[in-house]
């Protein structure tokens, strides 16, 4: 199935409709090479499209489009990119687009039949009134689509009043583009007078703008996907020391990470469409749509740019000739990311906004679930937030088991497990019940490793098991650990040696265990423990619930480069474990870790534990010269911008599970896509690390949890549940279909 922004499956149907008809003009024979797109008037490419109504898809109805959404239209520009399809596509929507926005416009109709058009949102005309309306006089430069345009959608200046108008009287001089599949001119009005019917009322310059950026985001995203698919085609046909390139390791984490660019590209993109097909209704509407595009722009551009290089370079030199279609894809990349402002201004404009606000990207409306929102509501007015109480473990929270039992018997502590523990929720009541925690003021309790344990329990476990240990772990009475990983079995866990040997009544462990966090405080822990050595590595595997107070259990704190002890190591020499802590029939130890692993309960809008916005904002309001507050403005536009990409995936993955679809890329790379956000904002936090700033001293004071410290803690991320070079491959596999 061809993979899009889009969701639905009539979107599905869209892309698929549109990769046939793509298919019919493709580049392949090298045409678009050798003719100019500067000053011809549109030809077939153009005409299939308005065959198809697919240049209209996005307008109402009453003006003879189709009735759809900007998200519609993107998936039809994104599979358009995707196929280098020349012509004056994205200008042409873009414009309508743009023209839609207004009060009311007779054009509407004209682009519904098939009218090209272009639009620009930049400076350079001004407006004089005039007795039929106005007169126009000024030339913007390097206008997408204008020499093909039949109707022109600008603003000009009159004074501080931004006067909108369509127009087919502008003089178009073409100019020479980066890319090579679509035109681009310099237009010049010179006394040209517009009447009423002509003129655009209501239309808001920054919301105008966003469609624009949005749209050509979308055909970034298609780029993107594209340059993935050409490079993994080539790397398994083609064969270096006898072998394909797609085998080689270092070759399947560059495709896999050009997944990861593609997949946030397809997620912000939609993000930033579906923010645009929701009218605002008020100022926090507003600010959440333009956060939306601008980490659309900061993200798509970039991604499509990186991974148009790296499909040359997986092409190796044949991908750097003229007959190849790479270069079209990079050019047309290039000059996507020209089209409004500079990736670097996109930084600082979201910046600014994210000084404010945060991008939300919520998998439900406040009209979702209405009985249950209510219900929740009135249950967390009751119960009121958690007692204060300092905790000094730096990952558990201080206990209140009176308190967290109310909210446990509501369901509310891990709604998603299955009643009576939980509510059985889905993704969207998972989101609605987060909703009304946050409304509330409330931060919700977290099981932290139990929401792993608990589901292998209620799965695979008895009734007994789970009577014995589910209600006590969500009122907070049990808190677990996991015994999982040892010196020799890290990302490989099927490599585990800890072994147990059968005795009356149960078994005798021993081995050793290691990065196991809050083994120090736990008081059970989940292990996976060898039982028989005679089969394979993975079916000799048994899941264990030891009580760590057992004989014969040491734990030692790692101390790690922070100074912290975060994670323990642990010892079980000949250590009882009845048989009923056997979860599941021996052997079946790995079937029961991968449903441990794979638990996915909805987690979104959580600060991530490196190089979080919030850090940024602190630099900034603790800043005393301006310099440093504008880069500190542009840093934390990047780290909003990775928050979204990360907000939009989860939600992405949440909506196709709802739907039943497989979720996979989005799960592989949303981990992945965490990995580098995390390291990348931590590195750019270090850019302002200054010892003579108050609040910033971290470099003269090591033993005072700050910047640095964080810093130094990346590698609990980096390696938790397997270092990035396992997460790549298990993309390169799983979702690519590498060897």
């Amino acid at each position: 199935m061809t993979q899009t922004i889009g969701l639905s499956d009539e979107q599905h149907e869209i892309a698929e409709m549109v990769t046939s008809v793509a298919e019919r003009f493709a580049t392949t024979a090298g045409d678009v090479r050798e003719q100019s797109f500067r000053d011809q008037p549109a030809g077939d490419e153009w005409h299939s499209i308005v065959e198809q109504g697919l240049h209209a898809i996005h307008l109402p109805e009453s003006a003879d489009g189709a009735g759809g959404t900007l998200l519609d239209a993107a998936v039809v520009l994104e599979q358009l990119a995707a196929h280098i399809h020349p012509g004056p596509v994205l200008a042409t929507v873009a414009a309508s687009a743009v023209c839609a926005l207004a009060e009311s416009s007779a054009h509407l109709h004209e682009f519904a039949a098939g009218a090209t058009g272009a639009v620009s949102v930049a400076e350079g005309l001004t407006a004089e009134p005039h007795a039929d309306g106005w007169v126009l006089n000024g030339t913007i430069t390097a206008v997408v689509g204008a020499a093909q345009a039949e109707k022109m959608v600008l603003s000009a200046k009159h004074g501080d009043e931004l006067i909108w108008v369509v127009t087919s009287a502008a003089t178009a001089t073409p100019a020479d583009h980066t890319d090579l599949t679509r035109g681009v001119a310099d237009i010049t009005l010179t006394d040209v007078v517009v009447t009423a019917d002509d003129i655009l009322a209501g239309i808001d310059l920054e919301h105008a703008r966003s469609i624009i950026v949005a749209l050509a985001a979308a055909e970034s995203a298609g780029v993107a996907g594209r340059c993935v698919a050409l490079a993994v085609e080539h790397a398994k046909l083609r064969e270096q020391f006898g072998r394909t390139l797609s085998s080689f390791q270092s070759m399947q984490h560059r495709l896999a990470l050009m997944q990861v660019r593609a997949e946030s590209a397809r997620a912000a993109a939609w993000d930033a469409l579906s923010a645009l097909d929701t009218p605002p209704s008020d100022d926090t509407s507003t600010v959440q749509r333009d956060l939306a595009v601008a980490a659309a722009a900061v993200t798509t551009f970039a991604a499509a740019i990186d991974n148009a290089v790296e499909l040359v370079v997986t092409l190796g030199a044949m991908g750097f000739t003229w007959e190849n279609d790479a270069h079209l894809l990079w050019r047309r990349a290039l000059a996507n990311a020209a089209i409004d402002r500079s990736n670097a201004a996109w930084q600082v404009r979201l910046g600014h906004l994210a000084e404010q606000s945060k991008r939300e990207v919520r998998l439900t409306d406040d009209t979702a679930h209405p009985e249950l929102r209510t219900e929740v509501a009135a249950v967390l007015a009751a119960v009121g937030g958690r007692a204060q109480r300092d905790s000094s473990h730096a990952w558990l929270a201080a206990s209140d088991v009176a308190w967290q039992t109310q909210l446990a018997d509501a369901g509310l502590v891990s709604p998603h497990l299955p009643a009576p523990y939980g509510r059985g929720a889905d993704p969207s009541e998972q989101d609605v019940i987060a909703a009304e925690f946050r409304r509330a003021g409330i931060t919700p309790p977290d099981i932290i490793i139990g929401n792993w344990v608990l589901p292998t329990i209620i799965t695979h476990g008895t009734a007994q098991q789970s009577e014995r240990f589910v209600s006590p772990t969500l009122n907070g009475e049990i808190v677990w650990c996991q015994l999982f990983s040892e010196p020799g079995a890290g990302s490989d866990l099927a490599g585990v040696a800890t072994r147990a040997t059968r005795v009356d009544g149960g078994w005798r462990v021993t081995g050793q265990k290691v990065w196991n966090s809050l083994a120090d405080v736990a008081q059970w822990g989940a292990a996976l423990v060898r039982t028989d050595s005679t089969v394979a590595k993975h079916k000799g595997l048994s899941y264990f619930l030891i009580d760590m107070a057992s004989e014969g259990i040491t734990v030692r704190p790692i101390r790690q480069a922070t100074g912290l002890a975060e994670f323990c190591e642990v010892f079980l020499e000949d250590v009882f474990v009845p048989d009923d802590c056997v979860v599941g029939e021996p052997g079946e130890g790995w079937k029961l870790a991968t449903t441990t692993l794979a638990n996915e309960r909805l987690r979104m809008g959580e600060a991530l534990g490196h190089g979080d916005s919030a850090r940024f904002r602190t630099v900034i309001a603790q800043a005393t010269d301006d310099e440093t507050r504008a880069l500190a403005r542009a840093a934390l536009g990047r780290a909003a911008a990775r928050e979204a990409v990360l907000a939009a995936l989860t939600v992405r993955g949440a909506l196709l599970r709802l739907q039943g679809r497989n979720a996979d890329s989005e799960t592989s790379v949303l981990k992945v896509a965490n990995i580098i956000a995390q390291r990348e904002g931590s590195i750019d936090l270090m850019s302002f690390i200054d010892h003579t700033t108050p609040g910033q001293a971290a470099l003269t004071a090591s033993d005072t949890p700050g910047d640095v410290l964080d810093h130094l803690g990346l590698p609990a991320v980096l390696m938790g549940g397997g270092t990035p070079d396992i997460q790549l491959g298990i993309i390169a596999r799983k979702v690519l279909a590498l060897p």
